[in-house]
């Protein structure tokens, strides 16, 4: 599966490339755009050994799929948002989860849409807020809540721009057939997107999408 993913990955970066898409900045003011890349390891999380590197919090199956980005750097975008040097800012490893808690391998269409979900997060630039700016409905989206102090700043992994990069990259993974969201959501508009994300269920086969047999085979 692992290998799947770095050849799924390399499709994405070349259509890319072929078909000039941009990735969204910070906001329409930003002009700094990230790209997709295979400069970091693909890896698979919550296996008992010591290579999986998953911290305990995502060691509970809380998570799907986690992308470990190391900022070494913050700067002062504008009031009350910090952007990520990117000068000293890496990819250090993208982790997607194959098996559900009981063994059994998770199929394919829940792990793509994690798969797809990280990368996203690989080409937007990461962002810091201070926490009286953000909403409460902002505050729950984030993977981790690090700080409730007003003036603090904290982490905002799905921002604005996260959706809108994450709508471009299920647009591009649509007109390969490499997934495709269900009838009932496909709607690719940041909103959403984001209201599918969070109410995604690999429990529940209605909310999953499709891929083509192609992806599904061995490579």
């Amino acid at each position: 599966m692992l290998k799947k993913l770095n050849h799924i990955r390399n499709l994405l970066i070349n259509y890319q490339r072929d078909n000039n898409v941009k990735f969204g900045s910070v906001d329409n003011k930003c002009k700094i755009y990230l790209d997709l890349n295979n400069n970091y390891e693909i890896k698979e999380i919550g296996r008992n050994d010591d290579d999986a590197n998953v911290d305990s919090e995502e060691d509970d199956f809380h998570y799907h799929g986690v992308t470990h980005i190391n900022v070494q750097k913050w700067v002062s975008y504008k009031p009350g948002v910090r952007i990520a040097d990117l000068s000293q800012t890496e990819i250090e490893w993208l982790g997607v989860r194959l098996r559900f808690k009981n063994g059994d391998e998770i199929p394919i269409e829940i792990v793509l849409h994690s798969f797809l979900h990280e990368l996203a997060h690989t080409v937007t630039i990461p962002e810091q807020r201070l926490c009286k700016n953000l909403n409460r409905r902002t505050k729950q989206l984030q993977s981790i809540n690090t700080h409730s102090k007003k003036n603090h700043f904290m982490p905002c992994h799905h921002s604005d721009n996260f959706y809108r990069n994450f709508a471009t990259i299920l647009r591009m993974s649509e007109a390969m057939g490499i997934y495709r969201l269900p009838n009932t959501h496909r709607n690719f508009t940041p909103n959403a997107i984001q209201r599918y994300d969070c109410m995604f269920n690999p429990e529940d086969k209605m909310s999953v999408g499709s891929t083509d047999d192609k992806y599904k085979m061995s490579i």
